[in-house]
């Protein structure tokens, strides 16, 4: 499609937007800035499709007005191609489901380590301050300082891509954990010891039980950080991987490439992201 067809789809949804956002807050119809606001599906697809077409019709403007040169910033029509390209090969399958793996299985580890951890931590305050002290020293450690000693005590095979990924994610789930179950009203603990419940029975049938949706958001925040962690590893030290056909793109220039494996990850983020979304509203409706 032509530079002007772009142009002008890029300066209809910005007027578009300008103009819902300018009748709300000079003449107060409260359509676009509603407090907790609940959108029909159909409004709601809307704005999300809405949100992509406009970051691809500027993107689509900038690359064929060559204001930036090809070289820089490919095309979405050339980014397709190389995605095809790469699929077609059996090589971006390959490499992600590389990916997908490490990915699963360090943020599977960190998961149970900390959700385990730091439920026992916020629910038993000995056992909490025995932990988290020390938990929260170790948790501002920038992950990246990990990696060479992840190669030094695994090698560069799969474990240090996993150690990697559990490092980055169990410090920050074990806190995020311990402060969701301690914010459980003590009265529901109380209702519960009174009516005969035992120790691990009000643990589990109370604090785990009210704490679910909020563990959950827990869980869908750092499966951001697993991502991101992985890619990290995969671009220092790997022979497979999107982050490893990410280096490989960078070093001999193919930007095309490099756009589509940015795109691959962005997609399965977005899909697991929407999963997790998914668990939250289905198991909060009680709350």
């Amino acid at each position: 499609m032509s530079t002007l067809f772009w142009g002008v789809l890029v300066v209809l949804l910005t007027l578009y937007l300008l103009i819902q956002i300018v009748n709300d807050t000079l003449w107060g119809k409260k359509k676009f800035f509603s407090f907790f606001d609940v959108l029909r599906p159909s409004e709601r697809a809307a704005y999300i499709t809405g949100s992509f077409l406009f970051v691809l019709s500027l993107w689509s403007l900038i690359s064929s007005a060559r204001i930036v040169e090809p070289e820089y910033l490919p095309t979405p029509a050339d980014t397709v191609k190389a995605l095809w390209v790469s699929f077609a090969s059996g090589e971006l399958i390959t490499n992600m489901a590389i990916s997908l793996a490490r990915v699963a299985v360090g943020f599977a580890l960190a998961s149970l380590i900390g959700i385990t951890s730091g439920s026992i931590a916020g629910t038993f305050p000995r056992f909490g301050s025995l932990i988290l002290p020390l938990n929260s020293a170790v948790r501002y450690i920038p992950p990246t300082a990990f990696i060479g000693l992840t190669i030094i005590w695994f090698g560069i095979g799969e474990t240090s891509k996993i150690a990697l990924i559990f490092l980055a994610i169990v410090f920050y789930v074990n806190q995020m954990v311990a402060d969701t179950v301690a914010l459980v009203p003590k009265t529901y603990i109380e209702a519960a010891q009174v009516l005969g419940a035992k120790r691990w029975e009000v643990f589990y049938k109370v604090v785990l039980s009210m704490s679910v949706p909020d563990l959950l958001a827990v869980l869908r925040i750092n499966l951001g950080a697993a991502w991101t962690f992985l890619i990290v590893a995969e671009l220092v030290a790997a022979q497979k991987g999107l982050g490893y056909l990410m280096a490989v793109s960078q070093r001999f220039l193919q930007t095309p490439k490099l756009f589509a494996m940015i795109f691959v990850v962005g997609v399965l983020g977005f899909v697991s992201d929407t999963f997790l979304a998914f668990a939250i509203s289905r198991y909060s409706k009680w709350k």
